[in-house]
């Protein structure tokens, strides 16, 4: 039996969506007013893809920090592609290389889609962790 097959799908799943909510929260709670324009566009695409275009969470986000709310959108589509590759079946699985990704990631960063592997040599190649001079 395989690392992969001893997951807690489950629980990991459980996991996710419950940070889902919390991050739709955070969201919620780090608002204030703005009217720039870039911000409203944003929080639009985020209220449609958190709550299928809810008005009241588009009116809530108008108020968010751009680059912040960047970064929350960003973690918001790793979560669901986490839930996605759950319905799949694919979750815990490398889409890089096809192995397991491993307990210890996963409990570090539930919606991890590469392995520490796969992603360590992504990085150096990109120069952005440790590359030898």
């Amino acid at each position: 039996m395989s690392e992969h097959e001893h997951l807690d799908i489950p629980a990991f799943k459980a996991r996710l969506e419950a940070e889902r909510r919390s991050l739709v929260e955070r969201i919620r709670a780090a608002m204030h007013a703005s009217d720039d324009p870039d911000v409203l566009a944003l929080a639009q695409r985020t209220a449609e893809t958190v709550d299928g275009g809810d008005a009241a969470l588009g009116e809530a986000l108008r108020g968010a920090d751009l680059a912040l709310l960047r970064q929350e959108q960003e973690e918001l589509r790793m979560i669901d592609l986490a839930l996605e590759r759950i319905a799949l079946g694919t979750y815990g699985l490398c889409s890089h290389c096809g192995n397991p990704i491993g307990q210890a990631r996963l409990d570090a960063l539930p919606m991890a889609n590469w392995c520490l592997s796969c992603k360590s040599e992504f990085e150096q190649r990109r120069g952005i962790v440790g590359s030898p001079a």
